[in-house]
């Protein structure tokens, strides 16, 4: 199974996240686990995602869960192979970088 990578950069209230790898099912209750201790004193985060080999719903749920929950103060800069963006939009998901509704 391969492995995701998760590195965190804080800077007083904001906290930046950058996500790697394999970013599914497989490995999303230890991500979810990670970005829980990662981001308990964060009034503002930045999501950034690159050099990502697989991604699914479940870790797209779960940057849903937390653009709901940081609303406006939360931002995602999200960068996926051709592929991967192509399943993406496929699966209804073309607002993915954003999160819109």
């Amino acid at each position: 199974m391969e492995k995701y990578k998760l590195k965190a950069e804080k800077k007083e209230t904001e906290t930046q996240l950058n996500f790697s790898g394999d970013l599914t099912l497989n490995n999303v209750e230890a991500i979810k686990k990670d970005i829980i201790s990662l981001i308990k004193n964060a009034t503002k985060i930045k999501v950034e995602i690159r050099k990502v080999t697989n991604i699914d719903l479940s870790f797209i749920q779960l940057l849903y869960s937390m653009k709901k929950q940081f609303k406006e103060n939360i931002t995602f800069d999200i960068e996926l192979p051709e592929t991967l963006k192509s399943m993406m939009e496929n699966a209804g998901f073309s607002n993915y970088q954003t999160l819109e509704d």
